[in-house]
């Protein structure tokens, strides 16, 4: 993880830092120093907001240290940069350094191998050479500017590798060219994506990047891309005493099997002094608890807290997650939803899922892939004998993945009824594709055997957990 000194002021500085911000990204951790300005201060947890002059050595000296990657100097007075920088180097030597060059620092040093000036004149310049009709212009020029065409190389066991082109839901954004070996390669429908592949990527940036961290996904790191934390909704309201218990025990359990990732514990309607008192025995550096005593509305301060805190997995109850204004929730917050079962987490034996013909299933396979492994745990699909084509290609592409992990999956090509088999079976993690058309739920979901992932109200015995998809 890289940590990085950002000296802020002025006009550029706050779009600067509200992008770093907006962004967000696990793999860095942000010093933010300002002094003036409209400066907005985020509560996210990767992020420290310092207020003071940093033209002051003794000040700026409280916030460098030998851990610093980076340090980006975006100021607009001339003489401030120059004194930051002298500042800096009389602290590190060696600290690369970034400034933006608006004009006035001829006086920064030449010879400075550590040390790269931005120009701003010469970015202007190249963004007026992109609006200037019949110039080519690099790919970083093209478009707005704001993230609507990136480039994301496919890694080893991501779930777009093995993939055919026509597999693949592209809404509001689509593959535009593939470099592959050297070589450009324009999408057809049957074309395989590999790994190693660079997609270039053209859409909404809010939908790119959801792509992005989809491709992403490389097996041991879940609930990464999606945040770093486990998130438990735990009601203790009266007459749910035991229920809560168990639904606290299975977090613990899910946290020490997920590598201990850290463990925020939202409780919500306190009314029993046994379970607070056992809430204040298990908290330690990495499980955080959070009482609300005062009525705590989901629609309001859910989604704020899951952003806050990095949360990539959220743990709730059954009878919160059939309740179609929390479903609505949940598919907002875009992260995987554990939905816990009737049986200890720690007696899981098996990670399983209905096979249809529905292309999202492919989505999912990284996730389900991470976590049977995470959990040690054998993976069966169920296929449920509606359209066996689009079923064959599915199965296809598990069983691509499987050899590329190293894995055995156990297909049940054997039971007439799916669901009714699941029933039977104790112990298991069933993983189902999260979407807009899982809000909705009706008896006639059992007749749909084209769309097994309605299956879920039929199987609430087993844990379950919701994979967000696109």
């Amino acid at each position: 993880m890289k940590i990085l000194l950002i000296l802020a002021d002025g006009d550029v500085a706050e779009r600067y830092v509200k992008r770093l911000v907006d962004a967000y990204t696990d793999a860095n951790l942000y010093a933010i120093v300002y002094y003036r300005g409209a400066i907005v201060e985020s509560e996210a947890v990767y992020c420290r907001f310092y207020r003071f002059d940093p033209t002051s050595l003794s000040k700026l000296e409280s916030v460098v240290s030998k851990r610093l990657s980076a340090a980006y100097i975006v100021m607009q007075e001339p003489r401030d940069v120059l004194q930051v920088y002298n500042n800096l180097r009389s602290l590190s030597r060696e600290l690369p350094i970034y400034a933006l060059d608006s004009g006035g620092l001829e006086e920064l040093p030449k010879d400075d191998p550590n040390l790269q000036r931005v120009l701003a004149g010469e970015l202007l310049a190249n963004r007026l050479m992109a609006l200037t009709p019949n110039i080519p212009v690099s790919a970083q020029y093209v478009g707005l500017g704001k993230g609507e065409i990136i480039e994301v190389k496919v890694p080893f066991g991501s779930s777009y590798a093995y993939r055919h082109i026509s597999h693949i839901a592209q809404n509001k954004w689509h593959i535009a060219a593939i470099y592959r070996g050297g070589e450009l390669i324009l999408p057809y429908s049957t074309l395989m994506i590999r790994p190693g592949d660079n997609l270039l990527l053209v859409g909404q940036p809010n939908i790119l990047k959801t792509v992005y961290r989809a491709i992403k996904i490389e097996s041991g790191q879940f609930p990464a891309p999606y945040g770093r934390a486990l998130y438990l909704l735990l009601d203790i309201s009266p007459n749910r005493d035991d229920r809560a218990l168990a639904e606290l025990e299975n977090a613990l359990d899910l946290h020490r099997l997920l590598k201990n990732r850290p463990l925020y514990i939202k409780v919500i309607n306190p009314d029993s002094w046994k379970l607070l008192s056992k809430l204040q025995a298990v908290r330690q550096a990495d499980i955080f608890i959070d009482i609300a005593y005062r009525p705590f509305n989901l629609e309001q301060n859910l989604l704020k807290e899951l952003w806050r805190y990095n949360v990539g997995l959220i743990i709730v109850s059954d009878e919160f997650f059939c309740k179609k204004h929390s479903r609505v929730l949940a598919l907002k917050s875009q992260r995987p939803i554990w939905k816990l079962g009737e049986k200890p987490i720690a007696q899981l034996k098996g990670a399983a899922m209905l096979v249809s013909s529905n292309p999202t299933l492919e989505q999912i396979s990284p996730v389900l892939f991470d976590l049977s492994t995470q959990l040690s745990t054998q993976i069966e699909l169920y296929p449920s004998k509606g359209d066996e084509e689009g079923e064959s290609a599915i199965l296809e592409h598990y069983e691509n993945l499987a050899a590329i992990h190293s894995r055995t999956i156990d297909v049940k090509h054997g039971d007439d009824n799916a669901v009714m088999t699941l029933r039977q079976r104790e112990n298991l993690l069933l993983f189902f594709p999260f979407d807009h058309s899982m809000i909705k739920k009706s008896l006639l979901d059992f007749l749909k055997l084209k769309q097994a992932e309605h299956m879920y109200s039929f199987l609430t015995e087993h844990h379950q957990l919701f994979v967000p998809v696109l």
